[in-house]
């Protein structure tokens, strides 16, 4: 599988900002959810916490998306 670059990332949030009507309405709160597959074939799944340019945690400059599988949602909760 293929790492994704910073302009096919764009390309698509255009297609989904324009789908969506510049993401108006429920498009607009959609939660940024992470997903990674292992080696192994086990899948971890967690929000995005923060994005930045090249961290330092790789060769390459590189767009970096940090995430965590204990982030908080920013769904309204069920109890209110």
């Amino acid at each position: 599988m293929k790492t994704m670059t910073v302009r096919e990332l764009y390309e698509r949030l255009m297609i989904l900002s324009t789908a969506t009507g510049g993401f108006r309405g429920k498009a607009g709160s959609m939660e940024v959810i992470v997903r990674v597959q292992d080696d192994d074939g086990g899948t971890r799944v967690g929000g995005l916490t923060s994005l930045d340019v090249d961290a330092g945690c790789t060769e390459i400059e590189a767009l970096v998306l940090d995430g965590a599988t204990d982030a908080e949602s920013n769904a309204p909760s069920e109890a209110a």
